[in-house]
Formats: structure tokens, sequence, C-alpha cells
């Protein structure tokens, strides 16, 4: 493949563009998530989930709804990369981190969530502080949740966090950023269409809150490109999120469909310039290694 520089993209090869195999990696995507989608709802009956329970896990609101939650979309990127793998013939370890998994970057990526979410807060103070405008960044949003001592919340927050966070990589960092770059034989176009996808799935109707995911695509895909895996991706994404929903209720944290004045936008930028910094000291380091 020409014009793919990047250590994540060194699995590619001509074979990945074959639209056969695309073809055959969404097929059994498809197949398998209607066959669960079937599944869920025949259980759901036979179990007698009730419309009020759908809604509170849809909102968040408890302990079992945020491990569903998570569970769910850790499932859908476990089909991903299982119609990935049967399509393309390709290991596992090639759509997720090639140069082998490493979990100091997935450490890194958590650590690094600490000054990326403090920058956002910062930023969306001191625009609240000057123009009065909530930026979404809970200023209104009531009682922290990591100070209200409920521990059967605060457990399930870290885990359903943690499947969010791999079940998203996994798909939108991983496999589809790879097949991306495979069609258009650029790293750039690539990155910026799986940020768009990523930020799309979501269905949030407010061109603000759009935007702002699509930033955080291009950070995560930015950081897996350089550093030629999704450890450090994952790991920033699931604090992002966690340390989020600990300050915020997470219903109200990952709510969609608020109006956010444009200003909010400068917060996102804001973690993202602390996020690719960390990022790019970690690939130089990362060259000095391997010359050294």
């Amino acid at each position: 493949m020409t014009g793919l520089t990047f250590p994540f993209l060194t699995p590619l090869r001509d074979s990945d563009r074959n639209l056969a195999c695309a073809a055959g990696c969404g097929g059994i995507f498809l197949l398998v998530a209607v066959v669960a989608f079937i599944g869920l709802t025949v259980a759901g009956l036979v179990l007698g989930v009730s419309p009020e329970s759908l809604e509170a896990i849809q909102t968040l609101d408890s302990p079992v709804a945020l491990l569903v939650v998570g569970g769910m979309l850790a499932g859908l990127g476990a089909v991903v990369l299982v119609s990935a793998r049967l399509a393309f013939g390709r290991p596992f370890a090639s759509f997720l981190w090639p140069q082998g998994f490493r979990g100091m970057h997935l450490l890194a990526g958590i650590a690094v969530a600490v000054p990326v979410v403090v920058a956002a807060v910062v930023v969306a103070a001191l625009i609240a502080l000057v123009t009065g405008q909530d930026t979404g960044f809970g200023a209104d949003a009531g009682p922290i949740p990591l100070l209200q001592g409920d521990f059967a919340y605060l457990g399930a927050a870290v885990a359903g966090m943690a499947l969010v966070a791999l079940g998203e990589e996994a798909i939108f960092r991983g496999v589809l950023l790879q097949l991306l770059a495979a069609w258009f034989r650029r790293a750039l176009p690539a990155l910026v269409l799986a940020a768009i996808l990523f930020s799309a799935v979501h269905g949030d109707p407010d061109p603000v809150a759009f935007a702002m995911r699509v930033i955080m695509g291009l950070t995560w895909g930015w950081a897996t490109l350089r550093l030629g895996g999704i450890e450090f991706a994952a790991g920033l994404h699931f604090g992002n999120n966690l340390l989020l929903i600990l300050m915020i209720p997470a219903g109200e944290a990952l709510q969609t469909g608020r109006e956010l004045p444009v200003s909010a936008l400068a917060a996102q930028l804001a973690s993202a310039a602390v996020a690719i910094t960390a990022v790019e000291l970690m690939a130089r380091r990362q060259r000095r290694n391997a010359a050294g």
C-alpha cells in the first residue's frame, strides 16, 4: 500500500481493498446483529422487561443500565472484529495492536485522561464566567456522583465505561480506520471519515455536540495511528468517560439533544491539545527507543 506511513497501518495489504471481502464483513456483521436483536427481543418478552426498564437503560439511571449499555457496545465491537477476521483472514491483533499489546500505553491513556478532562473543565468554567453560557460540562448538573457514596454505581461506572471504550475503539479506531485507510490509500481521509462516522452513530442532532465528538474521534484516531495501536486511545476514552460520569450523573453527562453554544468547542479543543501533546511525546520516545 502506498502513502501509508503510520505503524498502525502496516498490516494493510492490497487485498484489503477487495470489495467482496468488504461486503462479506458487512454481511456477517448485519446477520449477527439481526440474530442478536431478535434474541434480545425474545428474551425481553419472555422475562417481561417493561418499557420503564428500557427507558432507565436509555437514560443510564442505574448501575444495571451502565453495565447493559457497556455490554452491548463491547458485544458490537466483538461482532465487528469477528466479521473482519472472517472476511479478511487476518488475526484479531492486526486490527487492534499490530505492534503487540502494550499495557503501558493503556495505562498512559487513562492517566492522560485526568489533565485532558481538567483542561476541558477549566476552559468551560472560564467561558461560563465570561459569557454566562452553559457549555455542557455540568455546572448545573446537581450532586456529584463520586461524592454520593453509591459503590454499586461507582463499580458499574468503571466496568461499563471500560466496556464502552473497548467496544467503540475496536470498531472505529480499529477495524473501520484500517479498512478506510486501505480504500483511500491515505491515512488522513480515513481518519476524518472514521471520526465523522463515530460522531454520527451517537445520533446527536445538535451540531456543536456533533462537532465535539468529531474532535474526539480525530484525537483518538490520531493517537491510534501515531502509537501503532488502540491501547492509548482506549485508555483515554475510558478515562474521559469515567471522569465525566463521576462528576456528572451519567444520564446528563452522556445526554444527546442538548443545544450547546459554539463556545463549547473551545473546551473540547483544549482537551484535544493536551491529548495530542501527550501522544506526540510518546511517539517521539517510541522512535528514539526503536532507533537506539
